[in-house]
This record gives structure tokens, sequence and C-alpha cells, in this order.
């Protein structure tokens, strides 16, 4: 539904962006981190939910500290859950 969302309205942030997290949750990961760049093209840079999800996704491809580096952009955008907190303290995801 998510990608056809994205046919329909093409160059929707937000819909890019969960499209991006849905293909990354199927392990999708280049694609997943495709779409991530295209949100981020068109707004999404500025959701802190989208920053913590790309931070999750580079985790997932071997890339902690660029991980840790977008987790601090979700927070630095005001967005504190604990989870986050956490993960930028431990340096890894939590679900």
């Amino acid at each position: 539904m998510i990608r056809k969302a994205n046919e329909l309205s093409p160059g929707n942030a937000r819909i890019e962006s969960t499209y991006a997290w849905v293909l990354s949750k199927k392990k999708s990961y280049s694609e997943a981190q495709e779409w991530f760049q295209k949100a981020f093209q068109h707004g999404a840079d500025e959701d802190p939910i989208a920053l913590e999800h790309y931070g999750d996704l580079l985790f997932q491809k071997n890339d902690p500290n660029q991980a840790v580096e977008y987790w601090q952009k979700a927070l630095d955008k005001g967005f504190a859950s604990p989870r986050l907190l956490k993960k930028i303290a431990e340096r890894k995801p939590y679900e």
C-alpha cells in the first residue's frame, strides 16, 4: 500500500521515508537507503523520526558511527525518546 501511495503522491517526503522504513524492515537495505535519500531531498531531513530510522538503517549496513550521527540529528530536532537516548548512549539500535 505504501508503494501505491508513493506512486500517487510522488515527492512526498513522509510517504517516501515510510516506504524506505518498510524496505529496511524487509532487509532491502540498499533500496531503503535510496528512498531515504529521496525523502531527505524532499524535506524529511527535518523529520526526527525519519532521521532516527535512517540511523537504524545505517547501523544495519555496518556503519555505527554514521548511525549515531543520525540518531543525534533526531535528538537535535527535539525527539528525545528514551529509546533514542539509549541508542545514542549504547551505540546500537533497540526496537
